[in-house]
């Protein structure tokens, strides 16, 4: 559902938020993170290699964000949902913006999102978090953070999109190891089914709480359908 939307770079906190130093900070993540999972005897993903060593600048994306969507990028597996979201007349992408990170978030994150690309889509548990990338939580090997972090898989139906998701992005990490980051307030409506036109007003935490709050729009339309047919 989120494979056509143009890339983003995450953007960065604690440190200058810029398209140079981000792709420092993934580039030494890909490295550290390659080396945790030859150290695991897990098998290096390319994707791995490629945020690595081919990491390209990237937008951080905007309220409005300018795409001609070239045609291998229509990944919808149907036409009725083609034409339920997509609206050639806006000419680009809305609130498609990505949330900042601390430095070593961006390195959990590229972890999981290989790590996943590595096991057929399952995100890393705690116990499989390498030394040097676990939180400073006292209680982190409790068993409370079992699935503190994880990858929104590609080939896999996404979490539920609740209103949490406006305090952090930890549990709605983008697939892409050459992204490092969550999903935008578009990704996430896109899983919850708002058409493309439909623009979110308010700042991008009242953005993503409008999103996670509400009824995914196609499931209203499917049951208003019903109802209009008995009714008629």
């Amino acid at each position: 559902m989120i494979g056509g939307l143009p890339p983003l770079r995450s953007g960065l906190t604690q440190v200058v938020n810029s398209p140079d130093k981000w792709l420092e900070i993934v580039r030494g993540a890909a490295s550290t993170v390659e080396e945790e999972f030859i150290g695991a005897g897990y098998e290096v993903p390319a994707e791995l290699v490629v945020a690595g060593r081919k990491a390209q600048h990237l937008s951080q994306g905007g309220n409005f964000v300018e795409w001609a969507a070239p045609s291998e990028s229509n990944t919808f597996p149907n036409d009725v949902l083609r034409d339920w979201f997509e609206d050639p007349r806006i000419g680009g992408v809305l609130n498609h913006h990505a949330r900042s990170h601390m430095p070593a978030d961006i390195y959990r994150y590229l972890f999981c999102s290989a790590f996943a690309y590595s096991q057929g889509g399952a995100s890393p548990t705690a116990k499989v978090f390498p030394e040097a990338l676990i939180p400073k939580h006292k209680n982190w090997k409790s068993g409370h953070f079992v699935d503190r972090f994880k990858v929104q898989a590609r080939s896999r139906t996404p979490s539920t999109v609740t209103s949490h998701i406006a305090k952090d992005g930890h549990y709605f990490i983008h697939y892409d190891p050459c992204q490092c980051r969550s999903l935008t307030v578009r990704e996430a409506a896109r899983i919850q089914t708002f058409p493309d036109n439909y623009y979110f007003e308010g700042n991008r935490t009242q953005q993503y709480v409008q999103v996670g709050n509400a009824v995914p729009p196609l499931l209203a339309n499917q049951i208003a359908g019903v109802v209009f047919d008995l009714l008629r």
